[in-house]
């Protein structure tokens, strides 16, 4: 009896230490699920404005003059085979388109790989680009990226995301209910 007299002086000794405890802990996981959630606040909005940046500098050579004479005047090149290719547009013989092309496949390419890796939004790119200079351009040039340059160096991997984006913004025209591909209404994709 003397045991049990003892165990209820000491747990009501020690119960509303207990309690007290008990509601400094709840306490404390309140404001540590309020830090964690302002931080997760935090970091979307960080991410969102970088990911806004990033569209606003990727636009913002769409809107170039230099790289817009480039786009058109690589849309205006004609060959008939690949070895006319080279004999017209090669490093060689053409440095000047070389130079031309290398930087929109690059930088096309660039944007792709950005948009793979989701640094940037389908939808976003498509309007960006108005959903269709990427795809004339990938049928412009595809045969030449894989007859001159893939093949020939057995590396598939060249420009591979320059032909991934032009595929999704394929992709973005069928959803919005258009055809796969824009009409050439300009002859653009003579080669």
């Amino acid at each position: 009896m003397e045991i049990e007299t003892t165990l209820v002086k000491y747990a009501n000794f020690i119960a509303p230490k207990i309690q007290d405890c008990a509601r400094a802990d709840v306490v404390t996981i309140f404001g540590v699920i309020a830090g964690f959630s302002y931080y997760i606040m935090t970091v979307r909005n960080s991410n969102k404005a970088r990911k806004t940046q990033l569209l606003m500098q990727l636009r913002n050579l769409y809107h170039d003059k230099e790289w817009l004479i480039d786009y058109a005047e690589l849309l205006d090149s004609e060959w008939t085979d690949t070895e006319d290719f080279n004999q017209k547009y090669g490093y060689r013989n053409n440095p000047e388109h070389m130079a031309q092309r290398f930087r929109l496949w690059e930088y096309l390419d660039g944007v792709g790989y950005l948009l793979h890796e989701n640094l940037i939004d389908r939808k976003s790119v498509y309007f960006m680009s108005q959903g269709a200079g990427t795809p004339i351009q990938w049928r412009k040039w595809r045969s030449i990226i894989e007859e001159v340059y893939r093949k020939p160096y057995n590396n598939p991997d060249w420009w591979k995301w320059f032909e991934y984006l032009a595929d999704e913004m394929t992709k973005e025209r069928t959803k919005r209910g258009l055809t796969p591909e824009m009409t050439d209404a300009d002859d653009y994709i003579k080669t």
